[in-house]
């Protein structure tokens, strides 16, 4: 019985996780889509569901900005697999905040 109770625990954390990301791309969602670059990726086992962190800049006139996004998984090889292939320079689009562009949300790039 354990295991189920993590994996309720696991699936209601991803669900949270998800709904927030979701809601700031809707936030974002009349925000310009601009071409970003992966600076790192990392896998995190953490408590409820695994993440991948993705840092990445973007450039707007000619000056470069910076973010990082959390993105939730239910399984671990699903966010392994994920961030092992956001290289360092891989391409991302990234929605950003037309009056403020040190605010952007990542558009989570589907790689198989």
């Amino acid at each position: 019985m354990d295991w189920l109770f993590e994996l309720l625990i696991s699936l209601v954390f991803f669900l949270v996780r998800t709904a927030v990301h979701g809601a700031q791309l809707f936030r974002g969602r009349e925000w310009r889509v601009m071409d970003g670059t992966v600076l790192s990726a990392t896998f995190e086992d953490t408590f409820g569901c695994p993440i991948v962190t993705i840092i990445y800049e973007y450039p707007i006139n000619g000056e470069r900005y910076g973010a990082w996004s959390g993105l939730p998984f239910i399984l671990k090889g699903s966010a392994k697999k994920y961030a092992s292939k956001m290289t360092k320079g891989a391409a991302v689009k990234v929605r950003v905040k037309p009056s403020d562009p040190t605010v952007a949300v990542l558009i989570k790039n589907l790689l198989r």
